[in-house]
C-alpha cells in the first residue's frame, strides 16, 4: 500500500483512480473504508487518512466495473469490524445497487444466501420506493422484515 494517504487523495482529486488502484489492493481499500466509518467525524475536518477509500469507492467510475465493484462490496462486508459498519454498508452500497436491475437483484440474493454478514448489511436498506416485488425479494434475502411505508400503512405481500 502507498505510505502516503495524501498522495492517494491527490491522485483521486486529479481523476487518476487507476493509479490509486495500482498502489492499493481492493482489500486495503475495504479496510480503509471501514476504518473511516468507525471514527467520529466533524464538519470542517481537514484530513482523514482513510478518506481516499471512501472517495474511491463512491467515485462514479469505480462502479462502472461491475465485477470489481461487487468484489469491493463483498470485501468490505468481510472486513467490517462491527454491525454498525455493516449497517453503513447497507445504507450506502446496497441501497444503491438494488436499483441496478435484475442482474444486481440476483447477485444480492446469492450473496445474502452465502453470508450472514451480508444479510446484516442488507437488513439496513430503506428501499420501499423500489416497488413491492423487488422489495419482497430483498426482504426475503435479508431474512428479516424491512421498513415499508405506503399511504395506507399496508405492507406488500407475495403473490
Amino acid at each position: 500500500m502507498a505510505d502516503d494517504p495524501r498522495l492517494l487523495e491527490d491522485l483521486l482529486t486529479e481523476g487518476r483512480a487507476d493509479e490509486v488502484l495500482s498502489m492499493v489492493s481492493l482489500r486495503e481499500t475495504a479496510e480503509a473504508w471501514c476504518r473511516y466509518h468507525t471514527r467520529p467525524h466533524t464538519d470542517g475536518e481537514e484530513f482523514d487518512p482513510d478518506w481516499w477509500a471512501v472517495d474511491l469507492l463512491r467515485g462514479s467510475n469505480f462502479a462502472d466495473d461491475t465485477a470489481r465493484f461487487r468484489e469491493a462490496i463483498l470485501l468490505t462486508v468481510e472486513v467490517a469490524p462491527s454491525d454498525e459498519v455493516l449497517a453503513v454498508i447497507g445504507a450506502t452500497f446496497l441501497e444503491v445497487v438494488v436499483w441496478g436491475g435484475e442482474d444486481w437483484l440476483q447477485w444480492i440474493e446469492r450473496a445474502a444466501s452465502e453470508s450472514a454478514r451480508f444479510r446484516t448489511a442488507l437488513a439496513n436498506v430503506w428501499i420501499e420506493e423500489l416497488g413491492p416485488d423487488a422489495f419482497l425479494r430483498i426482504q426475503a434475502a435479508a431474512q428479516t422484515e424491512l421498513p415499508w411505508h405506503d399511504a395506507h400503512g399496508r405492507r406488500p405481500r407475495a403473490s
